[in-house]
This record gives structure tokens, sequence and C-alpha cells, in this order.
């Protein structure tokens, strides 16, 4: 039987970014090489053979964050608008999404980790909320694909007008 690969953990901030790798030190080694020789030259844009970091599967990783939402931010944004239930959390979520993130789309779980970036209770059926907001109340719509969602026009309005001013 051979004998199980010792665990291992790296965190690296660079250009106010936190990566963390975790796991089996191998992979860990791969992803300190892989930070350090491709993506941080890539990053300080000082290498002319640097080239856009590609997709890549890492076992234990992929599920990982690479970009933190600044906290701060979506606190502040939240506590201006003071949504009262979870069909307005969800929505106020969306709008974030969209216009402090850019991300016209979101996923169920985009909407998860915004939940826990607060540190707020995540209701165990969070999606019933999104679905909620969005048979109910018309303010989250579903996108192109499978899974995908994204904020109504009647959503924006609500966040923009209903709930209180910036």
């Amino acid at each position: 039987m051979e004998k199980a690969e010792e665990r291992a953990k790296i965190e690296v901030n660079f250009a106010g970014t936190t990566f963390n790798i975790e796991g089996p030190e191998s992979l860990v080694r791969e992803g300190w090489e892989y930070l350090k020789n491709e993506l941080m030259p890539y990053l300080r844009g000082k290498t002319k053979e640097a080239r856009p970091v590609k997709k890549r599967k890492m076992p234990e990783l992929e599920k990982e964050k690479v970009e933190k939402i600044p906290e701060e931010e979506l606190l502040k944004f939240y506590n201006e608008k003071k949504p009262k239930s979870q069909v307005a959390t969800v929505t106020v979520f969306a709008y974030y999404l969209k216009h402090f993130k850019g991300k016209e789309e979101f996923t169920t779980t985009d909407i998860k980790d915004l939940y826990e970036t607060l540190r707020l209770p995540v209701p165990k059926k969070y999606s019933q909320a999104i679905w909620d907001a969005s048979s109910k109340r018309g303010f989250v719509i579903k996108g192109e694909k499978k899974g995908l969602y994204k904020i109504s026009e009647a959503g924006e309005r609500f966040v923009e007008e209903k709930l209180p001013k910036k």
C-alpha cells in the first residue's frame, strides 16, 4: 500500500488578489509553479512571452474562486438597499452582479456565494428564492442557457426605486 501524500497549503497575495492552493503537496507545488511562471509574469505585463491565462482544470481547485468579491462594496450596497425578504435579497444580489461586477447572467451558486460573503444565513432552499423572484414577482428571468438567470427591467426598477435610495 502506498503512503498517502502529505497535504500542503499556500496563500499568495499578488496585485491585490489572494490565491489559495490547498491539497496534495504535488498539486500545491504544481499550482505554485503555474502562478510563479505563467500567471504572475502575465499580470505584471513585463514578459513578452507571457500569454493570456487559459482555463486549467486542477483537481480539488476547480471549484475554488480565484477572484474574491470585495466584501466592503457588497456590504455597503446591501446595507443601503436593506432588503426585507428573500426575494428582495436575491434581486439586490442580481442587481449587484450586473451593475457592480458586470455579470449579466448568474447561477444559483453565485447567489449562494453572496449570502456567504456577507455571512448571511443561506436559505435552505435559496434556489426557491430565485424561483419566487422569477415567477411571483418577475424580478429575475431565465438567461440564455439552462441554469442561468438575469435581472429583469422590473427587478432593476424595484432595486432603484422601491428600495431605499443610495
